[in-house]
């Protein structure tokens, strides 16, 4: 997903796809602006990182046996 254009409270931004929050900038300042827009990256990469590191997890458990739904009913 790339980063997208938002506002919050009437102020333009940045988010990271549909959902991510949105990082405000502050109207003609090009390094406000900058700043909101790494903000947003950096979130895309976390959920990626994250996403990537459940698919690592999924596969753990799997090589032990375990399968994800037994995991959701023990947890509660």
């Amino acid at each position: 997903m790339p980063v997208k254009p938002c506002q919050e409270n009437g102020k333009k931004g940045y988010k990271w796809g549909d959902s991510g929050k949105c990082y405000t900038y502050t109207p003609g300042n090009e390094a406000s602006r900058e700043a909101a827009k790494k903000k947003a990256i950096r979130q895309g990469r976390a959920i990626q990182v994250n996403k990537f590191k459940l698919k690592e997890i999924k596969s753990e458990l799997e090589l032990l046996g375990i399968e994800i739904s037994n995991l959701k009913n023990r947890l509660g």
